[in-house]
């Protein structure tokens, strides 16, 4: 935890930074206690921030996924939503951006709950006041891996998969993901995780006037500017671009040439912060996200408890 912060504090403070908490940060059923921990680690669970006049409404998504011991904290989130809700139709964002680290659903707005969407009730309340608001985009991550669907009301649902441990799944998101767990020798191959420099990546997004547009780059493909990310696909990425984020998988020890497999509890999961930036910073915002995992793996050498390392290098 100490090494995660630490390191972030070689970003500018030109760079916002925005974390967005999940099942391995506040549990798969929160208490009001784990909440609390967040809180004072992080800040807020659930918040909203404006860039060039885009709104970007942050949710805890772990209280629609088990509430049994946070009632109270998700219907303080419910009367917040709505009252935010009502503020931007009166305020009228140029657009309106979601986010949350389990996706309301994976592929269509109909399937049924799994263990990486939300369950019926709460994703159909939200999405429908969401497209009262003009929301068309909501960005997520936890399944670690890509997909996207469209919901009734034309807001696309981006999943984004990991820069560190990217599970190697063998069947199609609508099906994995409503599962209430999924069997993984029946839908995971070998290796069952992927963590190299030709799978693991991060998602810019690129937010316009007149919308959105969004790429997932492994790292070894990472561009060196975002006017390149978003180039014609024909554009070849400079070699200098490879060499400069070739080291973000060194960081992490992910060497395209060796493709070395990582454990899930090893891996770091970017469910929200690569998928958040709608700016150049993003590439920087993850560069620090990756000299945190180097820096804990560094004290970790030097004596710390394995329950505090993996405290410090899984936080997203």
């Amino acid at each position: 935890m100490a090494s995660f912060k630490e390191a972030l504090h070689e970003l500018s403070p030109d760079i916002p930074l925005v974390l967005q908490p999940g099942n391995h940060d506040v549990g798969q059923s929160p208490t009001p206690a784990d909440i609390e921990r967040y809180r004072q680690r992080f800040g807020d669970d659930y918040f909203e921030f404006w860039v060039g006049g885009v709104l970007y409404i942050a949710l805890n998504s772990q209280y629609y996924r088990d509430d049994s011991a946070v009632v109270r904290e998700r219907l303080e989130q419910d009367a917040w939503v709505e009252r935010t809700f009502a503020s931007a139709l009166e305020r009228r964002p140029k657009h309106v951006v979601m986010l949350s680290h389990v996706p309301p659903f994976v592929h269509d707005e109909e399937e049924q709950p799994g263990w990486a969407n939300w369950p019926q009730e709460p994703r159909r309340a939200m999405l429908r006041a969401a497209g009262k608001v003009g929301a068309k985009l909501w960005l997520c991550g936890h399944y670690h891996g890509n997909s996207h669907g469209v919901s009734s009301d034309s807001i696309e649902v981006v999943t984004t998969s990991s820069c560190g441990g990217v599970i190697n799944w063998t069947e199609e998101p609508s099906l994995v993901a409503t599962q209430p767990f999924p069997d993984f020798s029946k839908v995971v191959g070998t290796p069952p995780v992927l963590a190299d420099a030709s799978h693991s990546g991060m998602r810019l997004v690129r937010v316009t006037e007149h919308g959105f547009s969004h790429r997932w780059f492994e790292l070894a493909d990472v561009p060196a500017t975002f006017e390149d990310a978003f180039a014609p696909r024909s554009r070849a990425v400079p070699s200098k671009a490879a060499d400069r984020f070739g080291h973000l998988a060194d960081v992490m020890g992910l060497s395209p040439a060796t493709s070395a497999v990582k454990t899930m509890r090893g891996s770091m999961s970017c469910g929200s912060i690569h998928q958040s930036f709608g700016t150049q910073s993003s590439i920087a915002a993850v560069a620090a996200q990756l000299r945190a995992r180097e820096s804990a793996r560094k004290v970790g050498h030097e004596g710390v408890g394995e329950e505090e390392e993996e405290d410090a290098t899984t936080r997203t």
